[in-house]
């Protein structure tokens, strides 16, 4: 939907704008980086501490706590111009636990041992 160049709307906006007469048969489009974008928008739009609890939510899966809910206000405000979604918010947000990322630390122990295995073999 769009209106002019108006490409983001409010939910009243797109009532008040709507008119099935505007909906045609041809197919419709799907963008993904268009939605990344408008999804990018939105959360620079609405309060910091609504994106908080989704935040929160993928900190925790992925290892990290996330408890300081100021803090994680803060990390949504500095963050949410960079990031598209709020999973990449968290992804780019690890470094502020203070603790290497878990999945990191996998990595680089298998790696070591890979790496002395195979010097400990020749």
């Amino acid at each position: 939907m769009s209106h002019g160049d108006q490409e983001i709307f409010t939910l009243e906006e797109m009532i008040r704008l709507f008119d099935i007469a505007d909906v045609n048969k041809s197919a419709a489009a799907f963008d993904a980086e268009k939605l990344a974008w408008l999804n990018q928008q939105h959360m620079m739009r609405v309060p910091a501490a609504r994106i908080v609890p989704v935040l929160r939510w993928h900190l925790e899966r992925e290892g990290l706590h996330a408890d300081d809910t100021a803090q994680l206000e803060q990390i949504v405000v500095s963050q949410r111009e960079r990031a598209k979604t709020v999973r990449e918010m968290a992804l780019n947000s690890r470094f502020f636990s203070g603790r290497p990322h878990l999945t990191m630390r996998r990595r680089c122990a298998n790696t070591l041992r890979a790496t002395c295995y195979r010097s400990w073999q020749t």
